[in-house]
């Protein structure tokens, strides 16, 4: 059966190669080429939409009976408008232009729907309107020198080699301010050899030289920029749209860029060869800007999660089932109480909730809200596993042991325990498992770990097929893995395990 499993799976992996680089789709519009925005304009056509951007009230008014389907990176639309599934989508013209020159498979229309402001956002705080005075006074200056049309030629250039930011000189004597970005806007802000670059970037580095502060940078998706702006930093630079709403909850700076709006749509298509374009692939994915040390700092940062919250949520989880077993009604309503919200909240929630409200005045590092929040999480369930364990022994057993003169404690650990081990051991490591899978999420509260590293090298690289694929056998390793350790716990408590025997068939 495992032979046919293995064949399934690589069967399986081998068709989506040949869609992901053939350029099939399953849309019935897939060859559908736009070269104006009255085309678009027909019932039922598909409109991607950024979330937490001002395109979607343009996309309705503009396009009232198309259908809007809404998305978190632009990169993901670029490549399902390249494969016909969308379209389009809006974007800003610097956006689509560099989106162009990087992923030729796409283009943009060359009529303009609306003009764009971008820039500087701060919090409603005493530091954010001194921060954004500052930033006033310097962006009048340099545009005034010509050094913002200078950072303009640099950045929205194509000489690559010109586009570094001078980060030295930085003294700090004024403190330092917290910066929250996104780094799924290229060329305004992105990621360049794990460090976050882009034209916004360049200007923030100069000011902060200028009127002295260090800049403290978080990445986030742009849906959460500006809900951190709110209690978490003090700063948002990612070419951020003026609008009157928002200016109801932070407030911003004169404008760094003037932009117009456009319509991002499939362009001519690009006809390779499927083993060079999984060579240029690969190339791009791991090879290109040294992309594949990413993954490996994802990869760390996924595995001390996950560690660190299993031990924690294991530990807490202990001594809530310890205080289930005792007479006390308020203890055993208390954990009553914890397991059900615990349980009956979405960990992506409960992690929003920890970062940008609990620990959002202070200065805890992401990782750390992660490890309490997905702590918090398993030890709702171990407390329950635990408990079940516990119950499923024989009470005859903590009677005997009594007899033969161990005491209350003795008998719990030496003899009730090690049984209700061999009950909820399963479990455990299925649990495990699963909270390995679930830090997946932590890319919503600025974590940067395997999954949203992934992310990011997709919204440079525009392919889906390697970062995916890479990030997939990634967490089957981790779980396999740490699964075993699991597992050689179990046969430490139950030594026969390993050896049994039911029916004639040898478990292994």
């Amino acid at each position: 059966m495992d032979r046919y499993r293995v064949k399934g799976v690589l069967a399986a992996l081998l068709v989506s190669l040949i869609l992901a680089f053939t350029g099939c789709s399953g849309s019935d519009g897939s060859g559908q080429l736009y070269h104006s925005l009255d085309e678009m304009k027909a019932p039922g056509t598909v409109i991607g939409v950024m979330t937490g951007t001002i395109f979607d009230g343009i996309s309705s008014s503009t396009f009232p009976e198309a259908r809007l389907e809404y998305y978190n990176a632009y990169a993901d639309m670029a490549y399902l408008v390249s494969q016909g599934q969308l379209a389009g989508y809006l974007t800003d013209e610097p956006l689509a232009r560099y989106t162009q020159i990087t992923f030729p498979s796409v283009t943009y229309i060359d009529e303009s729907l609306g003009e764009a402001n971008y820039a500087f956002a701060f919090a409603k705080t005493d530091m954010g309107t001194k921060l954004k005075n500052e930033m006033n006074q310097f962006l009048a200056s340099i545009r005034k020198d010509g050094t913002l049309e200078e950072i303009d030629s640099i950045w929205f250039g194509s000489d690559e080699s010109k586009k570094v930011i001078d980060r030295s000189g930085l003294t700090g004597e004024n403190g330092t301010i917290r910066v929250g970005t996104s780094v799924e806007c290229a060329p305004f802000t992105y990621m360049v050899d794990g460090e976050v670059a882009g034209y916004e970037i360049d200007i923030l580095y100069r000011f902060c030289r200028e009127y002295g502060y260090i800049p403290e940078i978080s990445t986030s998706d742009l849906t959460s920029l500006i809900p951190g702006l709110l209690n978490r930093y003090d700063m948002g630079a990612s070419c951020i749209t003026i609008t009157e709403e928002r200016k109801e909850s932070i407030q911003f700076s004169d404008p760094d860029y003037y932009g117009g709006i456009v319509m991002v749509v499939k362009g001519d298509e690009v006809k390779a060869g499927i083993w060079d374009t999984l060579r240029d692939s690969f190339e791009k994915t791991f090879v290109r800007e040294n992309r594949w040390q990413m993954i490996l700092q994802g990869l760390w940062v996924t595995v001390q999660i996950s560690v660190l919250a299993t031990a924690m949520g294991t530990v807490l989880g202990f001594g809530l089932c310890l205080m289930r077993l005792t007479r006390s009604r308020i203890a055993h309503g208390i954990v009553q109480v914890y397991v059900r919200i615990l349980q009956g909240t979405p960990i992506v929630v409960l992690l929003m909730i920890l970062f940008y409200i609990v620990f959002a005045g202070t200065s805890l590092d992401g990782i750390w809200v992660g490890v309490i929040g997905f702590g918090l999480n398993f030890a709702a369930y171990f407390c329950q596993m635990m408990y079940t364990g516990i119950k499923a022994v024989d009470k005859g057993q903590t009677e005997a042991a009594l007899a033969i003169g161990f005491t209350k404690v003795q008998s719990f650990l030496k003899v009730v325990l090690p049984q209700a081990a061999i009950h909820f051991l399963p479990m455990y490591k299925g649990e495990f498992i699963s909270l390995i899978k679930m830090t997946s999420v932590v890319g919503y509260i600025a974590i940067q770990d395997l999954t949203k590293m992934s992310d990011i090298i997709r919204s440079r690289t525009y392919d889906a097929f390697f970062p995916l694929i890479t990030t997939a056998v990634i967490y089957f390793i981790i779980s396999w893995l740490l699964s075993l350790v699991v597992s050689a716990v179990e046969i430490k408590v139950e030594p026969d395990r390993k050896n049994r025997t039911v029916r004639g068939v040898r478990m292994q």
